[in-house]
């Protein structure tokens, strides 16, 4: 397929190409992982992904992110895993958030009051 792109974009591809500024994706074989969020290796884990697909197959649900548990509905799995968590860490309760980032944003924008100070760790 032949695309037809302005000059002018066509020049700033040509220029980032000369600074080696130029990305593609591609598609890699699996290497050890220091660069995404699958530091524990569990996306190319062949018997975590059988796991998955055993639960899933027990578990009666949709896949896929769906968006907020609170508007598009909630899930069994999701409670009894949250269940077993909370156990785990023998607290009262547990709550999965989707993301490290999504998890600092619900807490920090609940719990917090006007005229709290948080300290924090570079590692939170």
């Amino acid at each position: 397929m032949s695309l037809i792109l302005p000059s002018s974009l066509l020049k700033a591809i040509d220029q980032r190409k000369k600074e080696d500024a130029f990305r593609s994706l591609s598609l890699k074989n699996y290497i050890v992982d220091f660069y995404s969020n699958d530091y524990l290796g569990l996306a190319h884990n062949p018997q975590q992904r059988e796991y998955a697909q055993a639960l899933l197959s027990r578990e009666p649900q949709y896949n896929g992110s769906t968006g907020s548990r609170l508007l598009s509905g909630n899930y069994p799995l999701i409670e009894k895993a949250e269940e077993q968590l909370a156990a785990f860490h023998q607290a009262p309760k547990g709550l999965i958030f989707n993301s490290g980032y999504d998890a600092n944003v619900g807490i920090f924008s609940s719990i917090p009051l006007k005229g709290d100070v948080v300290l924090y760790d570079q590692y939170i």
